[in-house]
C-alpha cells in the first residue's frame, strides 16, 4: 500500500511510440500518393522503410517536408496567393497583393483582405531569422493568431471534399508527431500525455 512504486508510471519508450505512430501514418496514407511524393526526394526502398516507421529520422524529416508544403499550399489558396510561395518571394508577393486588391476565398462577406496579415507574418519571420525577436514573442503575435483563425475557417469550408479531408487529417497527425517530439526533447510530461492521448 505504501510502496514508492505507486508513483511510477510505466509507458512505452518514446522511440518505440514514435516508430509505431509513424507506421500508423504510413498505413493510413497508403495509396494516397504520399509514397510517390516522398520518392521525389528519397529512394524507393528508403520510402518503404520510412512509411513503416523503421527509418525514423528520415521518416520524420520527410513528413515535415510534406507538411510544410501542404501548409504553404493551404495558406496560398486561402489568401489567393500564387505558388510557388518561397520565403525570398514573400515580401514581393505581399506587395503585389496590395496592388492587385485581391480578395480572399472561403471567408465571410465583408472580411478585410489578408494582405496586411501576410506582410506582418513576413516581417516576423525576418525578425526571427535576424534574432531581433524571440520565438515566444512571435508565437504570441496577433497576426499569426488571426492567420491561424482564418486557416481554420478555410479548412472547415473544405470539409465536404474527401481528398481534402484525408490530407488535413494527415497534417493533424504530423502536428501530433511534432508535439510528441517536442515533449520528448523538452521533458514536458503534460505535453507528452496530450500527444500520446491524441495519437
Amino acid at each position: 500500500k505504501d510502496s514508492s512504486l505507486k508513483s511510477v508510471v510505466l509507458g512505452l519508450g518514446g522511440l518505440h511510440t514514435q516508430r509505431s505512430f509513424l507506421g500508423c501514418i504510413g498505413h493510413l496514407m497508403a495509396e494516397s500518393g504520399l509514397k510517390e511524393l516522398l520518392e521525389l526526394v528519397y529512394a524507393n526502398n528508403t520510402v518503404i522503410h520510412m512509411l513503416t516507421g523503421k527509418a525514423i529520422a528520415r521518416s520524420v524529416r520527410g513528413h515535415l517536408l510534406v507538411d510544410a508544403e501542404l501548409n504553404t499550399m493551404l495558406v496560398a489558396d486561402a489568401y489567393n496567393l500564387p505558388l510557388p510561395l518561397q520565403t525570398s518571394d514573400t515580401d514581393e508577393i505581399a506587395e503585389e497583393a496590395d496592388d492587385s486588391g485581391m480578395t480572399e476565398r472561403g471567408f465571410e462577406e465583408g472580411q478585410p483582405p489578408g494582405n496586411a496579415l501576410i506582410k506582418e507574418a513576413c516581417k516576423l519571420y525576418h525578425q526571427l531569422m535576424d534574432e531581433s525577436t524571440s520565438t515566444v514573442e512571435v508565437c504570441q503575435s496577433e497576426a499569426l493568431r488571426k492567420i491561424a483563425d482564418d486557416i481554420e475557417i478555410y479548412v472547415s469550408s473544405l470539409g465536404n471534399l474527401r481528398t481534402a479531408r484525408l490530407w488535413i487529417q494527415y497534417m493533424d497527425m504530423i502536428d501530433i508527431l511534432r508535439r510528441f517530439i517536442k515533449a520528448e526533447r523538452t521533458g514536458d510530461w503534460e505535453l507528452h500525455l496530450q500527444a500520446v492521448h491524441d495519437m
